[in-house]
């Protein structure tokens, strides 16, 4: 006994190759090979074009397998992609998938996708090149932060060298007060102290 699943994909089966053979016929596409009388263009041909086509266009084996509907050993298992991933792998193929494009196309797209490599890297540069200032900004802020201290440390030292000065042209004001020098004798005694 046939089991209704085994039935279903019977009917698909039959249903995607008439659909398949009314397209190939649209398209002009429709050769039989002479000696069995089949197709010479099938479904498994268009998968077997597709996945190498992707392929050759640098998508990961795997990616392609996904698409194509392959899930085998544990690489299916494992195998989990966004779907921004797979539109992102989708559309680096995608171009290798048309046929009979007309050459400048072609080039146009070659083109583009050389223009959008060197962009890319030149935007990797542009940002490699603002880590590098970044990191000397930091070098150079953490310097001035030392330079700051530094000079704090010196005016509270200025301040207090400062106030000794102070206390000390006191005493001597107090010295020569009493020991009741004229100020010519202590413009005299500023000097020889003073080393003028």
């Amino acid at each position: 006994m046939v089991s209704q699943v085994k039935v279903k994909k019977i009917v698909l089966a039959k249903v995607r190759g008439k659909t398949w053979n009314r397209a190939l016929e649209r398209a002009g596409f429709d050769g039989k090979d002479k000696s069995t009388n089949r197709h010479t263009c099938h479904l498994h041909t268009l998968r077997k074009f597709f996945s190498t086509r992707m392929k050759d266009a640098g998508v990961p084996e795997d990616v392609v397998e996904a698409f194509v509907g392959h899930e085998e050993g544990l690489d299916g298992a494992y195998r989990r992609y966004s779907d921004e991933q797979l539109v992102e792998q989708y559309k680096r193929g995608e171009p290798s998938l048309y046929v009979n494009v007309p050459k400048d196309i072609k080039e146009i797209q070659q083109g583009y996708q050389k223009t959008k490599d060197e962009q890319q890297r030149k935007i990797d540069d542009v940002y490699q090149k603002l880590t590098d200032v970044n990191t000397i900004a930091l070098k150079f802020s953490n310097e001035r932060t030392e330079l700051s201290e530094t000079v704090d440390a010196l005016t509270k030292r200025n301040t207090e060298l400062g106030a000794k000065v102070n206390a000390l042209e006191m005493r001597f004001e107090h010295f020569s007060r009493a020991m009741d020098l004229t100020p010519e004798d202590t413009d005299t005694l500023s000097e020889i102290i003073g080393g003028s």
